[in-house]
């Protein structure tokens, strides 16, 4: 057998502890890893080094914790330009946030869950941003719901079981999720510390094999009359989202 079949082994086991971190899903300190990795905490400590040194992990300023990078969020976005999602997005993006007068966004299922990857504010005078790159919850954000109404269980169950441990109620979300997969869209209807704006309303994006591929989201609401969530809204965001799936070779079926 060659060298060249035999492969880099050096290459295989750093990504193998960056696929430790995406899985960690936190933070994690010299000795949590090398436990974590079944490695010698000097043997690992020279990754980490040149792992950190790339771009690919980062270490907090404040403890000597270690998590994933910034390169790795550069190197998401160079696979989404490939499948071109986010420009697919953008015309129907700006269509809402005129159309509706609230926030747009789109969101892409990322191993840590939701992350948002384009958002145009709205054009209210007080206008609340949200930042390219922001994590939404599974189990009470729209984005969230919408995504877990898609995805197989062991996609996030990971996630699931962290918000599970941390309150949130599994029986409503569970029941939520059957009510999206008839109706088509998924909405937050409270204002939430953890999440930007008063309510949302998401729609999925599918790949033409069927596959959700993202979501799209109307955002704020904060000046809406109680009955949430009108008629229009969903109209307009279901036909945005179906125009984007058909772009991506998705046929939808009655």
């Amino acid at each position: 057998m060659t060298s060249e079949s035999q492969g880099i082994q050096s290459l295989e086991i750093a990504f193998s502890i960056i696929d430790g971190f995406l899985s960690a899903g936190k933070p994690l300190g010299l000795s949590a890893a090398a436990e974590k990795f079944n490695m010698p905490r000097s043997k690992l400590h020279k990754y980490l080094v040149s792992l950190v040194r790339l771009g690919v992990l980062r270490q907090g300023p404040d403890d000597s914790r270690y998590a994933l990078g910034p390169k790795l969020l550069e190197c998401g976005f160079g696979i989404l330009s490939e499948i071109d999602i986010v420009s697919l997005c953008e015309p129907e993006l700006h269509y809402l946030r005129n159309e509706c007068e609230e926030a747009a966004a789109l969101a892409v299922w990322m191993p840590n869950g939701p992350m948002i990857v384009r958002y145009l504010r709205s054009r209210h005078p007080v206008a609340m941003d949200m930042h390219v790159g922001f994590y939404a919850p599974l189990m009470t954000s729209a984005a969230g719901k919408c995504f877990a109404a898609h995805l197989p269980l062991q996609a996030y169950k990971r996630l699931l079981l962290k918000e599970i441990d941390e309150g949130v109620d599994y029986d409503s979300f569970a029941s939520e999720l059957e009510k999206i997969k008839d109706c088509g869209f998924a909405t937050r209807t409270e204002l939430l510390t953890t999440i930007p704006g008063s309510r949302s309303i998401a729609c999925p994006v599918f790949y033409g094999t069927g596959a959700i591929a993202g979501v799209i989201l109307l955002i704020g609401f904060e000046t809406k009359p109680p009955e949430f969530p009108e008629k229009k809204y969903i109209t307009d965001l279901q036909q945005a989202a179906l125009r984007v799936s058909q772009r991506l070779g998705f046929h939808a079926t009655e």
